[in-house]
Parts: C-alpha cells; sequence; structure tokens
C-alpha cells in the first residue's frame, strides 16, 4: 500500500478506527496500513482536510449537516487532532444554522437533520458521543450545553400516515426519544 492509498483509505473510512478500516477494507487492508506507521503529523493533515469539507458541507447544505456533524464528532475522537478547536468550529456551525432556520417552521428534512444530530451527540458506532467528547475532550461542556438546548428547540412538523413512511415513529416521537436519549447522555458526563 502507497501513502496516497492509505490516504484514500483514511478518507474513505473516515480516519483511522482499526475496526472500520477492517469492516469495509478487510484485514489485509488493515495490516498493510498499519504497517505504514503513518506519523500523527501526517493524519492531523489528512483530518485537517477531511475537517474542512465537512464545515463547508455544513455551510452549502445546512439541511443535509447531519453526516458532516457525524464526521466531525468522529475526528474529535482522534488523539492528533484538536479537539477543543474543532468542537468550537462546530458549535458555531450549528449556532450558524439556527440563524438561518425558523425552529416553528422546519420542514420534514430539517427536523430529521437535527434529530439526527441530536443522535450523533448521545453516541457514534464504536465512538464516544458528542456529550462524552465535549465533556471529556474540551472545556466547551458548557457552551455545548446550551447550544445543544437551543438547537433542539424546535416544532416537528406534522406528518401524514404517508409521509412517515416505513418510519415506526412519527417525527415528534422521535424527537422526544432523541431528547430523552441526549440528556441521559449528558447526564452522565456533567
Amino acid at each position: 500500500m502507497t501513502l496516497e492509498e492509505a490516504k484514500k483509505l483514511y478518507r474513505d473510512c473516515g480516519g483511522d478506527d482499526p475496526y472500520i478500516i477492517w469492516h469495509e477494507a478487510g484485514e489485509k487492508t488493515l495490516a498493510e496500513y498499519s504497517a505504514l506507521n503513518i506519523p500523527f503529523e501526517v493524519k492531523r493533515e489528512w483530518a485537517a482536510e477531511i475537517l474542512e469539507q465537512d464545515f463547508a458541507s455544513m455551510q452549502r447544505e445546512p439541511d443535509r449537516s447531519s453526516s458532516a456533524v457525524a464526521d466531525i464528532l468522529t475526528m474529535m475522537n482522534y488523539e492528533y487532532v484538536n479537539a477543543q478547536m474543532i468542537g468550537a468550529g462546530l458549535l458555531d456551525a450549528l449556532e450558524d444554522q439556527m440563524r438561518r432556520e425558523d425552529p416553528t417552521k422546519l420542514t420534514r428534512e430539517q427536523a430529521m437533520n437535527r434529530i439526527l444530530i441530536i443522535e450523533d451527540m448521545t453516541s457514534l458506532l464504536r465512538k464516544k458521543g458528542g456529550c462524552q467528547l465535549f465533556y471529556e475532550y474540551t472545556t466547551l461542556a458548557p457552551r455545548m450545553r446550551r447550544v445543544m438546548e437551543a438547537f433542539s428547540d424546535f416544532v416537528c412538523p406534522t406528518e401524514t400516515r404517508s409521509q412517515q413512511g416505513r418510519r415506526p415513529r412519527t417525527l415528534a416521537q422521535w424527537k422526544k426519544d432523541a431528547d430523552a436519549a441526549y440528556h441521559n447522555a449528558c447526564g452522565k458526563w456533567s
């Protein structure tokens, strides 16, 4: 494996979590990636590129920012990044998103996006969730709590059964469950 191939793998897997690399690319690829012993400085550069793209994506498509938020929170897990700076940037981006949206008139897509972000603050697959990251790796937990309280204060649009589709819960039920999980997760760390 070349360094360029490793960089592509890093991008595709959203970092260098061994489980994710193994799951997405296989044991042989994980062994080849690990054998490169990529220095933290290089990984820090790669992480910066991904973060730049994610923050730009949040600006371009705020209604679909949940995947960028998940990527940003995943990056905050790595010891070679500045979690304080990344966390501050994420909170700034969420505040900017709130300024552009009327919380009483969200579309279904905007409401779903916000719910997904609230869930990401609770937990991420095989990684620490946003609440834990902000409490353990930054001094921004009080600000995160204020931002998330405001971010989660919105009205879900009503849905017909056909709009709900296969989703077992209405948006309002889903939001209520996400809010409860978020408060439970933050309660563990505050």
